[in-house]
């Protein structure tokens, strides 16, 4: 015997927040200003990695963090800086697309947390643009949005299901 629907449903969306939930920690902010000093023509990235939006005041995360940045142009993404510091930047580049990709990041009571698919962020620079990223690897506003969602989607289930009895 098979399944209702609305309990199918049910346990996709299930499985939908439990996916969503493990894989949703990561979260970025994209803060741009326009340069005091530097080349008119170029512009700039700075990279902080922080534990959580809470944790700004207390610095950048003290552990690896594997990120990668990426320039976007018609012959394909170029690597443009690749590290495991939680803290830094690249002071002169091209205005054009760029993505940040966290690959991953040591944890703090041990072993290291790899991303089987990088969290990533794109943006734009424009000539003497500097752009700051915030990265937190713990937001909770990510979940609370996948919990929002998942609830919504739910409910709509519900309201369907109900109509076509």
């Amino acid at each position: 015997m098979s399944k209702p629907p609305a309990c199918r449903i049910t346990s996709i969306l299930t499985v939908t927040l439990a996916a969503v939930l493990a894989g949703a920690c990561v979260t970025t902010d994209v803060i741009r200003e326009r340069a005091a000093s530097g080349s008119p023509e170029s512009g700039r990235v700075a990279v902080t990695v922080y534990r959580s939006p809470s944790s700004i005041g207390r610095g950048p995360i003290d552990r690896r963090v594997d990120t990668r940045l990426l320039r976007s142009d018609d012959t394909g993404p170029t690597i443009v800086h690749e590290g495991a510091e939680s803290d830094w930047s690249v002071r002169t580049v091209p205005p054009g697309r760029y993505t940040l990709q966290v690959l991953g990041w040591a944890r703090s009571g041990g072993g290291y947390r790899l991303l089987s698919s990088p969290a990533h962020e794109s943006f734009v620079i424009h000539s003497g643009e500097t752009v700051q990223v915030h990265v937190f690897l713990s937001d909770k506003r990510g979940v609370l949005w996948a919990v929002l969602g998942t609830g919504v989607a739910a409910g709509a289930v519900g309201v369907a299901v109900t109509h076509t009895k």
